[in-house]
């Protein structure tokens, strides 16, 4: 009878923790939280590659507007690139032809559309603008299955979409301290997000930004096993919860 207390005890009190360990958004709390508007829209950059698409009511008017991969004196874009992408320069200008110069960096999508559509209306008959970061990428690397670069084509992804794309976390990783390293004013600012809270739907990275780079470092037990052991250790652990299984199941 005391074995089997024990055993029981032994059996809840590794379920708790491992709860605590590997579950996400595990902190007890049940109400419904949404992710703070202020941080929803990605900022070009300098440095950015930004495909502007433009049409209009009159397809005429906005036939010299269907750019070639090459058009604009700064374009510079590799053969990755669609046509209509153009770089921000460093003054945070992008230069189209027959424009010529538009102020995007530090600007949203939308605003970006706006600003362009503004000075497409004395040219195009009710011109319609469409903005999108090309270069929207961000590095995964560690205790991901898959780690490496990812690019967001909608130009709009949280962390645990990119984690998931990038075939999640391995069973060594930490999931209390995810690093982000992001890009603000020139400067390269650390983050610390907590998987296991819910708390991330209000951090600042939650939804990711170009250039992000995201770092999942080996928990404790990653830290300390051999390589084999890291590649069988999910394994062994399950053959050790099935024994101890069968013993409670016998010892009834």
């Amino acid at each position: 009878m005391n074995f089997k207390k024990l055993l029981i005890l032994f059996l809840l009190l590794n379920s708790c923790g491992l709860k605590k360990r590997f579950v996400y958004l595990n902190n007890g709390e049940k109400k419904s939280i949404v992710a703070d508007s202020k941080y929803s829209s990605a900022i070009i950059q300098v440095g950015d590659r930004v495909e502007i698409k433009i049409a209009g009511l009159d397809p005429e008017s906005a036939l010299p507007f269907y750019f070639s991969s090459g058009a604009g004196s700064n374009a510079g874009i590799g053969q990755d690139s669609p046509p209509n992408t153009f770089v921000v320069d460093s003054k945070g200008d992008v230069a189209i032809p027959i424009i010529g110069k538009i102020q995007l960096a530090g600007l949203n999508r939308e605003e970006a559309e706006i600003s362009i559509t503004n000075k497409l209306k004395e040219l195009i008959k009710t011109p319609v603008v469409q903005v999108r970061i090309f270069n929207f990428m961000v590095s995964v690397l560690g205790e991901v299955k898959t780690p490496g670069y990812i690019k967001i084509i909608n130009n709009k992804a949280n962390l645990l979409e990119v984690l998931a794309i990038a075939g999640d976390l391995t069973s060594n990783a930490d999931r209390k301290e995810i690093i982000i390293w992001r890009e603000e004013n020139n400067e390269r600012k650390e983050y610390l997000v907590d998987l296991t809270s819910t708390s991330i739907f209000s951090s600042p990275v939650f939804l990711v930004k170009q250039n992000d780079l995201i770092y999942v470092r080996p928990n404790k037990t990653g830290l300390i096993q051999p390589t084999l052991l890291r590649s069988t250790g999910p394994m062994a652990m399950s053959i050790v919860s099935l024994i101890l299984t069968t013993m409670l199941f016998f010892y009834r």
